[in-house]
């Protein structure tokens, strides 16, 4: 037999307060996100294997979704210090990325690692992270969430600066 679905979408975890800047210097808080269905991917721009795939993803999301004003597209570099704005921009330019749709988000490194760490990152890709055993750690939801999408955190082949962005989470 059929079963009654129920009309009710499941309860996900609460992102955490934040105060982080879009690839224009404009501020990015939850509250950019408060209310809409937000996809949020996390990115180097300098990782052109796994960063690449993750962005095209954003891109063909961003078509799918024009004229949807309640949806928020949220890129956030796992890599602050080498990620500035002015960088973002650029990246962001490459995607066609219309930046009030699809923000490329940056901000002070213990900020950035705060959130993914308390927010999107599980607690085994944190252990796995922090040991620096895996070339390639997920940013994924707890079991049971679907609020992230995520990606390597370090390039194949042991690039350091994608290594220590890693073992920062």
């Amino acid at each position: 037999g059929c079963r009654e679905r129920s009309s009710e979408l499941p309860r996900h975890r609460e992102v955490a307060a934040f105060a982080l800047v879009d690839s224009f210097g404009r501020p990015v808080s939850r509250a950019d996100l408060t209310g809409r269905v937000s996809v949020v991917s996390f990115f180097l721009s300098s990782c052109a294997a796994s960063s690449i795939g993750v962005t095209k993803r954003m891109a063909e999301l961003q078509k799918q979704t024009a004229g949807l004003s309640g949806v928020a597209l949220i890129s956030l570099t796992v890599d602050p210090q080498a990620d500035q704005p002015a960088t973002l921009r650029q990246y962001g330019l490459q995607y066609g990325a219309d930046s009030n749709r699809w923000r490329f988000v940056t901000g002070p490194p213990n900020e950035v690692r705060g959130l993914i760490r308390g927010s999107f990152l599980s607690d085994e890709a944190a252990a796995k992270a922090r040991r620096g055993r895996d070339c390639a750690v997920d940013i994924a939801p707890r079991p049971g969430d679907r609020v992230a999408q995520g990606h390597a955190l370090r390039k194949p082949g042991g690039d350091r600066r994608g290594e220590r962005a890693a073992r920062a989470m």
